[in-house]
Parts: C-alpha cells; structure tokens; sequence
C-alpha cells in the first residue's frame, strides 16, 4: 500500500527521525500505569488495551519501555516510510 504524504494519520505521529531511536517489538497489551486502562496508537488513536469492548485492540507495536504503542494497520502501513527498528 502506497502512503500519501497527506495521509491525517500523519498529522497524529512525530517525524520518523523521532521513532527511530526506538526499538519496536509486536506486544500483548498490559497494564503499566495504576491509573490507566489503555494507550492509544500513535498515528491514528486506535484504542489499545487488555479490556474487552468493541473496536479496541490487545496486541500492537511498543517500544522497549510500552511508552509508544503503534496499532497493527499503521505500523505496516509506515513500515517503509519510517524504517522501523525491530527486535
């Protein structure tokens, strides 16, 4: 899939030199703040978590320390575009 450089998801997400200090790896969501029940994607806000509901995924891309999450559907579609460092 062709990314356009208009696409509003783009609008949401940092530069690609930003995310590139990171390394990526596909997770299971889990809770890592007391008072929070989910993260979103970076890019287009897809809601990420371990609660059931509809519309909310449980497993998606984070960076070593499940600071940034990055739903499935956008890391492939920016794959290209931001060189994703994997693990």
């Amino acid at each position: 899939m062709t990314i356009e450089k208009d696409d509003w998801r783009l609008s949401f997400g940092k530069e690609p030199s930003f995310y590139h200090q990171y390394t990526w790896s596909l997770k299971k969501w889990t809770r890592t703040h007391p008072s929070g029940d989910h993260d979103h994607c970076e890019f287009c806000w897809q809601k990420i978590s371990d609660v059931e509901g509809t519309d909310i995924q449980h497993t998606a891309w984070a960076d070593d320390d499940d600071t940034y999450w990055i739903c499935q559907s956008c890391f492939e579609d920016f794959r290209d575009m931001y060189c994703w460092n994997l693990k």
